[in-house]
């Protein structure tokens, strides 16, 4: 017998809402009938995940499609880059590597200090780390 998952409503939105960040992510310059179609979700559902991630910053409507078909062209959505940074740390013999990349891999901004790490406590290289 397969094991069936029952899902509630919020547990579903935050389903699509991570489908269609995901699918912006992976297809610059998508439009939402294109990532209607690409996710299966309703294009009311859509524009209603586009329209919130939009308010939160996180994507942005720029210029005009023309995907060859009939009717008024679609917006291109693309990711806001910018807000969606990451933090990488790396804590090694050598010393301390910090780096904020964007979703695409582009560095924004690294640092690097040397100190013999095995000569301090966790503790202090963790303080050595929260400076940077």
């Amino acid at each position: 017998m397969r094991n069936i998952f029952k899902l509630d409503k919020d547990k579903m939105r935050q389903n699509n809402v991570r489908l269609v960040f995901e699918t912006i992510y992976r297809n610059h310059g998508i439009t939402r009938a294109q990532l209607a179609a690409k996710t299966k979700i309703s294009a009311m559902n859509v524009g209603r995940i586009v329209d919130s991630l939009i308010e939160r910053g996180l994507v942005a409507e720029r210029g005009d499609t023309d995907t060859g078909t009939l009717g008024r062209p679609g917006k291109r959505l693309e990711l806001c880059s910018e807000k969606a940074l990451s933090l990488g740390v790396s804590i090694d013999v050598g010393g301390v590597s910090i780096g904020i990349v964007d979703p695409y891999g582009k560095i924004i901004s690294s640092d690097h200090r040397f100190f013999d790490v095995k000569a301090v406590s966790p503790e202090d290289a963790l303080q050595e780390t929260a400076k940077m």
